[in-house]
This record gives structure tokens, sequence and C-alpha cells, in this order.
């Protein structure tokens, strides 16, 4: 897909412009360039947008298409190599509605951008999904203070800025440790899915907080992370019970052993509850093989 393709079916009177279309995934169309920004523009009723891999585009050609339809967009993810501190802020500022940002490179940005997120969403609602991969000046210190930020007081929400958080993607973002950790524990009550992958920082003290705090858990990626070991997830089954998916990949201190109990353990406590088997990925990403599920027997009543 390119700039003329997109602007063909977003031409004047063609059909798919005079629809209600709210959702538009252009994810890894990489010849798109700002002009296919100008097409999208004509979407008024546009909540959702995925230009992840979209690397052409420029920071002011996103900017001026959130200055256009922004009273509507909701959702956006981005590729985000040459995002600065200075443009993210800007986004923010006209895209109130925003509760799901996706930005897949964050090289650029520093913690001024976590200050911008925060308050930001003191004055709007707050994030469903946060994803902020790749960021390497992203300090411990002032991830944990976004994480523990007070909530929007304008939409009635007065909890911490993360409490309404469903997933959260931080991989790669090497200098966190376990201070984000302790802080998604104590601060992320309702998260679904958890992606910590490769923040070398990351330690057993972090793994018990969040499974002490994040009971909704479905989803806990802890690729590569060294600092962790078998024994800080052997509560799991009894913390988590709604997990389905573990991976815990390049994870030098977790032992198939282990994952092993964790997964028969899972398997006994939730027999019989009609959910899905937890899945589990050992250090070299082998799915460990599930056992037959023995379900618990009916005693039959005697008669009389």
């Amino acid at each position: 897909v390119g700039d003329r393709g997109l602007a063909a079916l977003l031409a004047p009177g063609r059909r798919l412009l005079e629809s209600r279309v709210s959702r538009v995934d252009l994810s890894f169309c990489t010849r798109l360039t700002d002009a296919a920004l100008v097409a999208l523009s004509m979407l008024p009723h546009l909540a959702a947008l995925n230009l992840d891999g979209v690397h052409r585009l420029s920071n002011r050609g996103v900017y001026d298409l959130a200055s256009t339809v922004g009273r509507s967009l909701c959702e956006l993810s981005l590729d985000g190599e040459s995002l600065t501190d200075h443009w993210l802020q800007q986004l923010l500022s006209v895209l109130p509605k925003l509760d799901s940002l996706e930005i897949s490179f964050c090289e650029a940005l520093t913690d001024a951008s976590l200050a911008s997120l925060k308050q930001h969403k003191r004055r709007h609602r707050a994030f469903r999904k946060l994803a902020l991969r790749k960021g390497f000046a992203f300090s411990d210190e002032a991830m944990m203070e976004l994480l523990s930020a007070p909530g929007s007081c304008a939409m009635g929400h007065h909890g911490a800025f993360a409490s309404e958080l469903q997933e959260l993607d931080l991989a790669e973002c090497h200098a966190l440790g376990d201070l984000t950790g302790i802080a998604i524990g104590e601060h992320c009550c309702n998260l679904r899915t958890l992606v910590l992958s490769w923040c070398w920082g990351i330690s057993d003290r972090s793994a018990l907080a969040v499974l002490e705090g994040c009971s909704e858990l479905v989803s806990l990626r802890l690729v590569g992370l060294k600092g962790l070991t078998t024994a800080s997830l052997a509560t799991l089954p009894v913390r988590c019970p709604k997990l389905v998916e573990l991976d815990v990949r390049q994870c030098d201190y977790i032992e198939d052993e282990g994952l092993a109990k964790i997964s028969a353990e899972s398997d006994e406590k939730n027999a019989g509850s009609g959910r899905s088997r937890l899945v589990v990925r050992n250090y070299y990403g082998e799915v460990l093989r599930l056992a037959p599920l023995t379900l618990p027997r009916r005693v039959k009543a005697n008669k009389t």
C-alpha cells in the first residue's frame, strides 16, 4: 500500500470515506509517507490507528493528523524511531481521549516523556494499555513515579495512575528494576498482560510483588531476566489463577522442574473451572508438555 492507493480509497465520493470507519491498521506499510496522513485526516470518526513500523512519517505529519482527528482518537500505535520528548508532549496535548498508547522504539525518549504522560493523565482518562518498548533512557525512579502517580480527577478517578491499566509492555527498557516491579505490584491491580522482558534489573522482589498484587494476570512475559529464580514464581497458581501464559525464555535460574510443578499445581487448582490451562515456555522456548488433565471424580450419592 502506497500514498496514492490510500488516497484513492479515501477520495471524496468513495463509499469508504462515507462510511463510519473507526479503526485503521497500516502497520508495516513501509511505503507510506506524510501524504498518507493527509488522506487519513478525512476520517472524522477515527478512534484507533496503528502506524507501527511505518518509519517514513515525520513527527510534524503525525502531529498534524492528531490535531485533526484527536477528539475521536482513543488508540494510537507508533514506530517511534524519530519520536522525541517534545513531539510526544505535543501529541498528548491534542489527544484528550487517548487511553491506549504503543510506541515500539522509545530510544530517543527520556524521563521527560514519562513526566509528560503523568501530567497528561492527571487531566484526562486513565490509560487502559501502555507499551513503551526499547526505552533505554527511562530510569527506574521515573517509571516508579509514573506508575504510582495519582489518577485522573477530571474523570472521577482518584486512584493511582496505573490502577486502570490492563496491558503494560516495557520490553527492553534495560534500566528498569525492582522500583518499577514493586510499583506494578502495588498499583496495577487490574493488569491482564505484563511484559518485562529484558528489563535486567528485575529480580525476585519484583516477581513476588507482581504475583501478590496482580491477581487478574492472564499473560506474563519475563524473557531474559537474569535475576529471577524459580522460587519467586512458586505461588503463581494461587496468586494468579487466571494466568494462561508464562514465558521465561532465557532466564538462567528458572528450572524446568520448578516450572513443571507450577504447571501441575495450576491444573490441580483450576480443574473443573472451565479455564484455559497454563502454557509455560522454558529457557529454550519449549512449551512444557501438559499432562493429561484429571478431573475430580463426582461422588455418587447412596440410594436409600
